[in-house]
């Protein structure tokens, strides 16, 4: 089967998983590595599958993790949305040489069954966490599958899932591909369970921008007007942001409004840097950030789900760090062996 357990690497007793924000990616798998020798993380003894409860407020989500053969991805079962950045992708299969170690699963999406939603929600009403993590008004619960019927009756239900989607990890599975993984591990979650946000892009260029020929290069594609006020987080157009201006564009027919930006990045900013600004931060922070001519800023409108389902199944891509997917697991939550 293409979905099995897995000897994870859990906590032992209290851990603090907020020591491991700070660091970069590098520093992150290190320490993990290290307290994995000194016996703060532990490897079980058996072979498991994993619940992942998030807990936000009065919302709550359950998800398995699973180890997934990489041949699910080879043989693109596993469906993408998003190109990846060469870069980026050996960067991490250097880290997955050098520690053989997975400290995030990749997050695969699959179309709703509710016989799964049952026997989640009914397994983790017979069992206690074994970690359970408070960070700001957020919750992360982990409970253990061991026994050996309930493994194979839920990984039965899963192995009739025909294709999953890639939503988060397309540089960790790249990376897995290049490193010669045989499996890694995954957090498969129902798409009625995923929250997902846009990035927006802060452009920096090399020379100052020619407002005018952009603006020309936009209007043969899109409709353009200009914007007394930055709009609100809310607006539903992409709007490019110049020093003190702002401007929506709007596709001439109907079109994703990931297109607009993809356009964008790749016939009028092409050879510029790209820094993804978090959702977060928002449309307040992009207006303010332009701060000079030689600065560019994208506002990315909320992308509905079904709209990157929809590309991902018709073969298209969106530019990278243009998605953020939730529920998003902390680093260091469940780790495994590559």
């Amino acid at each position: 089967m293409h979905i099995s357990a897995f000897k994870g690497i859990c906590a032992k007793g209290s851990y603090d998983f907020q020591q491991l924000q700070s660091k970069n990616q590098h520093d992150v798998v290190a320490h993990i590595a290290a307290d994995i020798q000194a016996g703060y993380l532990e490897r079980d003894t058996r072979e498991c599958l994993y619940l992942y409860e998030f807990v936000d407020g009065n919302k709550s989500t359950t998800s398995l993790i699973a180890l997934m053969n990489n041949d699910m991805f080879t043989s693109q079962r596993i469906k993408v949305h998003e190109k990846t950045v060469t870069g980026e992708e050996l960067a991490q299969a250097q880290l997955f040489q050098e520690f053989r170690l997975q400290i995030n699963p990749v997050m695969l999406i699959f179309r709703n069954k509710k016989e799964i939603d049952q026997l989640l929600e009914k397994e983790k009403e017979t069992s206690a966490p074994v970690i359970h993590l408070k960070a700001h008004a957020v919750e992360h619960r982990l409970y253990r599958v061991s026994d050996p019927e309930k493994i194979e009756g839920i990984v039965r239900l899963y192995h009739a899932i025909s294709s999953f989607y890639l939503a988060d990890g397309h540089h960790r599975l790249g990376a897995i591909n290049r490193f010669g993984g045989s499996h890694f591990m995954a957090v498969l979650v129902a798409n009625k369970d995923i929250h997902l946000h846009s990035f927006h892009k802060l452009i920096h260029l090399n020379a100052p921008v020619d407002k005018k020929d952009v603006l020309n290069k936009v209007r043969s594609q899109f409709g353009v007007r200009k914007l007394r006020n930055p709009p609100s987080d809310t607006c539903a157009d992409v709007v490019i942001f110049f020093n003190n201006e702002c401007y929506k564009i709007k596709p001439y027919r109907e079109a994703e409004p990931l297109f607009v930006q993809q356009y964008l990045l790749k016939e009028t900013f092409k050879d510029a840097q790209v820094q993804a600004v978090t959702p977060a931060q928002g449309i307040d922070y992009l207006s303010q950030a332009v701060a000079s001519n030689r600065m560019v800023g994208i506002y990315q409108p909320r992308i509905q789900l079904e709209q990157i389902l929809r590309m991902a199944d018709g073969g298209f891509f969106v530019p990278p760090k243009s998605t953020y997917f939730e529920p998003k697991l902390p680093d260091g939550l469940i780790s495994c062996d590559l």
